[in-house]
């Protein structure tokens, strides 16, 4: 179900913030976009 979020997220940003040895650690992938939306100025 979250993998779907995260596969949207890289879809309509056209980026992956996510650390390769984090993928699947749902808290790791969820910092990850929140961090990059931060020093995007999207949050």
């Amino acid at each position: 179900m979250f993998r779907g979020l995260f596969l949207a997220l890289q879809a309509i940003t056209g980026v992956n913030p996510v650390a390769e040895d984090d993928f699947g650690d749902l808290e790791k992938m969820s910092n990850a976009w929140l961090a990059w939306a931060v020093a995007q100025d999207a949050l």
